[in-house]
């Protein structure tokens, strides 16, 4: 189970556990933990030999990026579950973070985050990326938002109940879309629905007549000539039966 820092609460990891054992079963947690004065100077502890650079969840490195673990380094309050463990984070600070940052992240340059988590092995940079990969719900809200959700058309409960709906089908289509139309594209099948707009859409084209047929004719220097045609064979294969 996968959250950020609003899920690090004592009550749900001692939940989780709980419930887990009342099924027989074995459940893990990776939830973001508060960066207290103490977590901030356990990392600063760390020796610079220890830290490992992060990986994306891609399984590539992530440069600037770097990740240990400080369970042994601060003692945490009772009522933590006993087998919680403390993943640390640090990254090149980003303008966007410098106003909450503290003195020793802008004296080092660096934004810090942690992990609680009990997860086993000592892989740190894969368990850190097995954590962040549960960022990828706001990328989802970011594209409902394009596709609609943004703004509600009217004032009535029923019609923006019913524009809700229209935007979570058009969600389900784009997802559909990337992973079984544009999985060949490492790039289109991650694309936002404005960039997908315009390289799907936009498209220089003629509708041309040849052998009792109508064929559209793609720009020949269009970019994602060869792709989109791949697209379009693989969404004809699945509405043709076979």
């Amino acid at each position: 189970m996968r959250a950020d820092g609003a899920g690090a609460t004592k009550e749900l990891l001692v939940w989780i556990k709980a419930q887990a054992a009342r099924r027989g079963r074995t459940w893990h947690y990776s939830v973001g933990f508060d960066v207290t004065e103490a977590v901030r100077d356990a990392i600063v502890e760390v020796p610079t030999q220890v830290w490992a650079p992060a990986l994306t969840s891609d399984g590539d490195v992530r440069r600037g990026a770097q990740v240990t673990e400080i369970t042994g380094l601060l003692t945490v309050a009772d009522g933590w579950p006993p087998d919680m463990r403390l993943m640390a984070r640090t990254e090149p600070l980003h303008p966007r973070h410098r106003k909450q940052a503290s003195e020793v992240e802008h004296q080092r340059g660096q934004r810090f985050q942690a992990t609680a988590t009990n997860l086993p092995g000592h892989h740190y940079p894969k368990l850190d990326a097995f954590h962040r990969n549960h960022a990828t719900v706001e990328s989802a809200i970011k594209d409902g938002k394009d596709l609609g959700l943004r703004r509600l058309p009217g004032y009535a409960l029923a019609f923006n109940q019913a524009w809700c709906i229209v935007v979570a089908v058009a969600c389900d289509l784009l997802a559909w879309l990337r992973l079984l139309a544009l999985d060949h594209h490492q790039q289109l099948s991650r694309a936002s629905p404005a960039i997908l707009r315009r390289v799907l859409l936009n498209v220089p084209a003629r509708l041309v007549r040849r052998a009792r047929k109508r064929l559209i004719r793609l720009d020949n220097a269009h970019p994602y000539q060869a792709d989109l045609i791949l697209a379009w064979y693989k969404i004809h294969a699945l509405a043709v039966p076979p």
